[in-house]
């Protein structure tokens, strides 16, 4: 067979279109539009419902770009910490606890150390 012919043939078990629709309104139903499919699949299998397989509505959600951020809330908003700055000393401090191993078999010294960032 020539390499570059490649056959373009369905599977068996593809889902057609209004199954797609089905699922999809499914998902998106109030009880169920915050959840994820790991989550889904499991409420339906609670009802004797079965619909799709877990990563095909995966895929389904993704291709439709309904998986980003599936809850009414917005999704959580992640800032860096503020910077510390001293202009003198004795204003900001940090710290550190270091364990030195010592000539004994499991034992252990413990640094602790404190120090002015200033410095």
């Amino acid at each position: 067979m020539d390499k570059r012919i490649k056959r373009k043939i369905a599977p068996h078990n593809k889902l057609s279109t209004e199954e797609e629709r089905e699922i999809l309104q499914i998902v998106n139903e109030p009880q169920y539009a915050d959840a994820t499919p790991a989550k889904i699949v499991p409420m339906l299998a609670d009802r004797g419902t079965y619909v799709a397989s877990e990563s095909k509505m995966y895929r389904l959600l993704r291709r439709e770009n309904q998986l980003k951020h599936r809850s009414a809330a917005s999704p959580r908003a992640v800032e860096r910490p503020k910077p510390v700055v001293a202009t003198q000393p004795n204003q900001v401090f940090s710290w550190d606890i270091t364990y030195l191993m010592s000539s004994i078999k499991g034992k252990y010294f413990y640094l602790y150390l404190f120090m002015d960032i200033y410095s």
